[in-house]
């Protein structure tokens, strides 16, 4: 009896040993320069948080300033982008936005569905549950509260924003660029939902300045089997194409790959677009 309680007692010390060399062993990644900041919507009471990556060497140099690429889905979306930025386009500052952290339905990203669609839906019980339609509500905060912030804490320039959106953060983007252009200076829209935008806008004749926002749009080959999703999605390219000016730029490409599988390709695309399209400003003083 004493040498099983003796032999109960060793093995367990065994194990105890074993679990804190393990816990020291493991340890949860995260990435370089990345900083999770909380911010209220402060209208609405919200809580949400930024995800905020600075460029290597920021702190080493006081005196500059940096464009900032701003996106929606930030869990999803900062591996892809910090990885991507990393090589093509390292001055920049990251600033990603959460889904709403204080709701207590299932899933996480349930607040998506709000914040990202402007108008509700007309299936009662879809509309009940995802409360579509507040995107006016979530770009307020952003520009009040988002944009506040880090512009006062960061040294940033407002004129050079970026914005990244997939999907339904995609349609929140186009709904920006149509209804608040002058939000950002450079949209990247990857596979959007626009067929409801569309149906909801008024004609180019009555819009009484030309666009001057540089856009970014792209989706999957495989895509084009919902022909009525991607004939949105042309039909809104070609307005935006109507509505440019001179100054401004629109690239759309079609990319290997579904809906899902087209993401990562299109982050990487589009940060290298991106890339040029601020080279060309920094090439021409006025448009700074």
């Amino acid at each position: 009896m004493k040498f099983s309680l003796r032999r109960l007692v060793f093995l367990a010390l065994l194990l105890l040993i074993a679990h804190r060399i393990h816990g020291k062993m493991t340890t949860h990644y995260t990435l370089p320069n990345v900083s999770v900041v909380p911010i209220e919507d402060g209208i609405n009471q919200r809580q949400y948080q930024l995800y905020i990556k600075l460029p290597e060497g920021y702190e080493n140099a006081p005196e500059k300033h940096y464009p900032v690429l701003y996106f929606t889905d930030a869990k999803w979306h900062i591996e892809l982008l910090s990885a991507a930025t990393e090589y093509s386009l390292k001055d920049i500052i990251l600033v990603g936005i959460s889904w709403q952290l204080d709701q207590s339905q299932d899933p996480e990203y349930m607040s998506r569905y709000r914040d990202y669609t402007a108008f509700p839906s007309a299936n009662v019980s879809h509309q009940k549950k995802y409360q579509f339609g507040h995107a006016a509500e979530h770009l307020r905060f952003i520009q009040s509260d988002v944009f506040t912030y880090v512009e006062k804490h960061y040294r940033v320039i407002p004129q050079q924003r970026a914005y990244f959106g997939y999907s339904l953060g995609a349609e929140f983007g186009a709904y920006t660029l149509l209804n608040h252009e002058e939000t950002f200076r450079h949209y990247i829209l990857g596979s959007p939902y626009v067929d409801t935008l569309l149906d909801n806008q008024s004609s180019p004749t009555e819009k009484h300045t030309a666009m001057l926002a540089n856009v970014y749009v792209a989706y999957g080959k495989e895509e084009e089997s919902e022909a009525q999703r991607v004939n949105s999605i042309k039909a809104f390219i070609s307005l935006l194409n109507q509505q440019k000016s001179t100054l401004s730029h629109v690239r759309h490409e079609v990319l290997d790959g579904n809906h899902t599988s087209a993401f990562p390709i299109t982050g990487v695309r589009s940060i290298a677009w991106l890339s040029e399209m601020l080279k060309l400003a920094q090439s021409q003083p006025n448009s700074k």
